[in-house]
């Protein structure tokens, strides 16, 4: 017991040390030492140079199996290193798959969008074409509409403050309205009908009462400011006037809205119980400034339109069905306008 421990210690230093002077296990063949052949021929049993043999041998093979480990777990660390790097490359080429199944899938989706802008496209030009050739049939040298001469509509408007009478009065082609006992600014807006004739609406803000009143006013105004730039609208005047008191919540927003809409400052000179009145016309190719003033409170003015009227109804159908073809017409051509921008897109 203690000969092979002592031989497993020989052995375990000789391997440490890397000498193999008894062995060459790498050809499995056992030779003996030349200075150790003596003792090999003296001593036929086992002694000291046998044992040193095995030893060494054992050593050997110790040794070997130390290497072959080593290189086993070499060998183990290098396959898991490229299991590592065979996943790296699976999971980058799945990336890849992916990107090239998202691309593939977007152009599919603009392959689709651009056939569907192509039906657009070709739609919107035969509607084009089938406007073109409505236009031409509704446009064929029919009177749409006749110009009738109608006779001057005088207007006349009076406005008295607190001391001088208290009122507003407005005639308009002989229909005379009268307004008393009615304190603050009154607006009158004129509108013309399709047939030519001008009729009226007749609001009062008491802005001596509150701020709120002059607030509505304001509103009026704006939506009045909007209507004079609306083509279609049938506003074509308005008429502004004080009576009795306006001024004590008279807020200097309206009074500026006032002088911007008349295109006259007069309203900033509106006194305590004094009185204003002032007119604009928005649309009428002939308005006549007011012709004289009466007195301090009171304005008379006229004015004189050359209006078109659509006198036969079926003109008056026909014209609206021009105007709407024509509209139609300018919005496909819009449209196929953007489809061939978008076509264009989506080829490139």
């Amino acid at each position: 017991m203690t000969a092979h421990l002592n031989c497993t210690r020989g052995a375990r230093q000789q391997s440490d040390d890397g000498h193999m002077p008894y062995s060459d296990v790498a050809h499995g063949n056992l030779e003996l030492a030349p200075q150790d052949a003596p003792d090999a021929a003296r001593n036929d049993g086992v002694g000291p140079s046998a044992g040193a043999n095995v030893c060494a041998v054992y050593a050997s093979m110790v040794s070997a199996l130390d290497r072959l480990a080593r290189f086993l777990e070499q060998q183990d660390r290098a396959i898991h290193d490229l299991r590592d790097q065979l996943d790296t490359k699976n999971r980058e080429l799945y990336g890849v798959l992916e990107t090239l199944a998202a691309k593939d899938l977007d152009v599919s989706q603009s392959r689709e969008r651009l056939a569907v802008q192509d039906q657009e496209l070709a739609a919107a030009r035969s509607r084009v074409t089938e406007l073109e050739e409505e236009l031409a049939s509704l446009d064929s040298g029919s009177e749409v509409g006749t110009v009738v001469g109608t006779p001057a509509t005088r207007i006349r408007a009076r406005a008295a403050g607190f001391h001088d009478g208290s009122f507003f009065e407005l005639e308009l082609g002989g229909d005379r309205d009268l307004y008393t006992a009615q304190r603050g600014i009154h607006v009158t807006i004129l509108r013309q009908g399709a047939d030519g004739k001008l009729s009226k609406r007749h609001d009062v803000f008491d802005t001596w009462w509150s701020y709120d009143e002059s607030k509505r006013l304001g509103f009026l105004l704006e939506m009045l400011n909007i209507l004079a730039y609306d083509t279609a609208s049938a506003v074509i005047g308005v008429v502004v006037a004080a009576a009795d008191e306006a001024t004590r919540n008279l807020r200097n927003e309206e009074r500026t809205a006032i002088a911007n809409k008349l295109g006259s400052s007069r309203i900033w000179d509106l006194k305590w119980r004094g009185s204003f009145l002032e007119d604009a016309m928005f649309k009428s190719p002939a308005w006549q400034m007011p012709e004289e003033d009466l007195d301090d409170v009171s304005t008379v003015f006229t004015v004189t339109s050359y209006l078109v009227a659509l006198m036969e109804l079926d003109n008056y159908s026909l014209r609206n069905q021009l105007d709407a073809k024509n509209r139609e017409l300018a919005a496909m051509r819009k449209k196929i306008d953007e489809l061939e921008g978008n076509v264009g897109e989506s080829a490139a």
